[in-house]
């Protein structure tokens, strides 16, 4: 195990944790360009207060000791409904072999 691995603990998350209603105009169809223009939502969990702020400026939302955490997953499209949309498929996993 390597020093930055002794860190990293994961732990399940049931697919019930990302159930929420997402009106369909929020949805973003583009990458926002430049990237660092994107919109970024801050939390001060002290308070519980919510607020938006522009992802170029989170240096401004950070303090010493606070922990990022970086998403790595990679977008594919993975819902596919029949053509009367009667049916569908939603892709969870893809498991090589």
């Amino acid at each position: 195990m390597t020093h930055s691995q002794q860190f990293i603990h994961f732990m399940p998350t049931p697919v019930s944790d990302f159930e929420y209603l997402l009106p369909e105009e929020l949805i973003a169809q583009h990458s926002v360009s430049p990237r660092d223009a994107s919109r970024l939502l801050v939390l001060k969990r002290e308070t519980g207060e919510r607020s938006e702020g522009i992802f170029r400026d989170i240096r401004t939302f950070l303090k010493a000791g606070d922990v990022l955490v970086f998403n790595t997953t990679k977008v594919f499209r993975a819902r596919l409904q029949s053509e009367d949309r009667k049916k569908e498929i939603f892709v969870l996993k893809i498991q090589n072999g």
